[in-house]
């Protein structure tokens, strides 16, 4: 799997993936058309000033999205986000995503801490578990999902080089 640049042309089928997200999993809670996904692609993804650093994962086609959002460059940190396409589920392409990213992060961004919040009522808490290699720390009530506040995870890699 490598990294590419997303493209406009991506914004399509990357909108249809996360509008079938289940409920509980994204910050927002509402669904995307196509005007507010080609302004988030234009705002973010196109600005290189920007506090986002996205790419597509690509095989031989697009399995997924994510990278590092929120960088705060003076203080070194960064959070990492990360969406494989359901159909490509299970293949280990979200194992080597958050490696790449970790290394894009850590070697070519120069960040000193990479962070995650998950939410727990997303699913995917065992494979952040999996992939950071120190304990999570809980953050109570983060999140409304189902008419009550639901608690986070927040996971923390630290560039040791």
């Amino acid at each position: 799997m490598r990294l590419e640049s997303l493209k406009a042309e991506d914004m399509q089928e990357i909108m249809d993936e996360r509008n079938n997200l289940p409920d509980g999993i994204l910050r927002t809670p509402y669904k995307l058309n196509m005007t507010m996904q080609m302004d988030w692609f234009d705002k973010v993804i196109c600005d290189r000033s920007g506090t986002t650093r996205y790419w597509g994962l690509h095989t031989d086609e697009l399995v997924g999205y994510g990278g590092i959002e929120n960088i705060q460059w003076e203080n070194g940190t960064g959070e990492i986000s990360l969406m494989v396409f359901e159909r490509h589920r299970g293949n280990g392409y979200g194992s080597e995503a958050v490696r790449q990213f970790l290394r894009e992060a850590f070697d070519n961004m120069r960040l000193a801490t990479v962070y995650a919040e998950v939410y727990a009522s997303n699913s995917a808490v065992e494979f952040w578990k999996r992939m950071c290699s120190t304990e999570p720390l809980m953050l109570p009530r983060r999140k409304m999902f189902n008419g009550k506040l639901v608690d986070s995870y927040y996971f923390t890699w630290s560039n040791n080089g």
